[in-house]
């Protein structure tokens, strides 16, 4: 259980005009966090408008950063798995595609379609 303060909350909206229109989280004084209950996670919004908001959270704000050398293991870990990933898909994508009898099928041709 973690327990987050009011100094890493907040209220925000999503401003569909905001960032060249593409949309952004948006947090001026339409929306406020009125009511935070730490001992059971949450929280109160008061917004002016009735548009998608959300309470946004920062949970690593008093965390240390991961060290280096952990960053490092991690990288490779997860360069591992994306490589074993891809070899795995491109094999099954090979193999379907090499046995025509495996195509007429219906699970193998649902199998081709979650490969793209």
């Amino acid at each position: 259980n973690e327990s987050y303060t009011t100094a890493a909350s907040s209220c925000v909206f999503w401003d569909t005009e905001a960032d060249g229109g593409s949309g952004a989280w948006s947090s001026d004084s339409s929306c406020s966090l009125v009511n935070e209950t730490s001992n059971n996670g949450s929280f109160a919004c008061n917004c002016t408008h009735l548009t998608n908001f959300a309470v946004l959270v920062d949970s690593n704000e008093d965390k240390p950063t991961i060290p280096a050398a952990h960053q490092f293991a991690l990288s490779i870990i997860s360069y591992a798995g994306c490589s074993l990933s891809l070899i795995g898909l491109v094999l099954t994508v090979a193999t379907y595609l090499s046995m025509k009898s495996l195509r007429k099928e219906r699970p193998g041709k649902i199998l081709i379609n979650l490969c793209f």
